[in-house]
């Protein structure tokens, strides 16, 4: 039996390609998966952190990672899945950028979701679309996966 493999190529990735994969695209889900959150976009692009995020709105922090399941004298723990995506609900990515390996996706009336890089070693966040991977690696540098169908 031959299998056919698909082609990977890795090289170094830079903002533009980021903004480029989301900007003018909607969040459509949160999903928490034990240590990874998946912040789903619409046309099959995923946003995947495995580091903390943050959703900022006025310059003020609304909700984080940490903040999932914390109870902070509420009648109910916090659902940071649910604030996300009630906070963001038909908002369309205005503009995307990259410091350090921290990735803001800004919608735009002071809104934005920041997956941050706070590690020298492990990857932080993942963008996935298409076909195309890009890797915030240890350190805040960003790789571009491209895989090409097998012929």
């Amino acid at each position: 039996m031959v299998h056919k493999v698909a082609h990977v190529t890795m090289k170094p990735a830079d903002e533009p390609e980021v903004a480029r994969l989301v900007i003018g695209k909607r969040l459509v889900h949160v999903e928490h998966l034990d240590h990874q959150w998946n912040f789903i976009l619409d046309a099959g692009t995923v946003l995947s952190a495995d580091s903390e995020w943050r959703l900022l709105d006025q310059g003020r922090v609304r909700v984080t990672a940490q903040d999932d399941g914390q109870w902070f004298g509420l009648a109910s723990p916090v659902c940071a899945a649910t604030v996300v995506q009630n906070t963001l609900a038909g908002r369309v990515i205005r503009s995307a950028s990259v410091a350090m390996g921290d990735l803001t996706l800004d919608f735009g009336d002071g809104l934005a979701l920041q997956a941050l890089q706070l590690s020298s070693g492990y990857e932080a966040w993942h963008l996935f679309d298409k076909g195309t991977a890009i890797h915030c690696l240890g350190g805040g540098d960003l790789a571009i996966e491209v895989i090409a169908p097998a012929s």
